[in-house]
């Protein structure tokens, strides 16, 4: 019962809307009232311009316009997926740890499912990040046409053949 008469008596702070027993709500609308002042007139701190005071303007403009970090960032991986695979290899490993302690026989290791992020090569089939697949699949394509013209020549075929065997010299 008491604590219902108190909290009928409390008052709210006209700034910032806390209650406060009326005895002490004068004290503190006084405090209230000098903090909302100082807030307001409180800059918002840029580090960006505190790093680079140092730096000519024309080299400030240049990094201005170079397209930022943020820009760039990838879509976020299927965490899910990605969690599942964690917990199966864990469970894997207790598996193998078991094993290891009674002296059975070890399974074969799961292959590891491939990466969604990734881009496959169509010509070697193994994935790559997006800026390994921009260099690497051109250099693969390149690599498989000149394999396929080895493999249409006979006279190709038979220098290959030539420089792979094995000299065996007497001394």
């Amino acid at each position: 019962m008491e604590e219902d008469s108190v909290i009928s008596l409390l008052q709210p702070c006209e700034i910032c809307g806390r209650k406060f027993n009326p005895e002490v709500l004068e004290r503190h609308e006084g405090v209230c009232k000098k903090n909302a002042e100082k807030s307001a007139k409180r800059k918002v701190f840029n580090s960006s311009k505190q790093r680079t005071d140092f730096i000519p303007f024309e080299i400030k403009q240049k990094v201005k316009s170079s397209p930022t970090t943020k820009q760039q960032r990838t879509p976020k991986a299927d965490w899910k997926t990605k969690h599942e695979e964690f917990i199966s290899s864990i469970r894997a490993a207790r598996e193998v740890t078991s094993l290891i302690k009674s002296g059975a026989p070890l399974p074969p290791p799961k292959p590891s499912a491939p990466n969604p992020d990734y881009q496959q090569c169509p010509y070697c089939e193994r994935r790559f990040q997006d800026s390994a697949a921009e260099r690497h699949i051109p250099f693969c394509k390149e690599q498989a046409s000149r394999k396929a013209m080895k493999g249409n020549n006979p006279e190709g075929q038979d220098k290959l053949h030539k420089r792979t065997q094995v000299h065996m010299y007497m001394w």
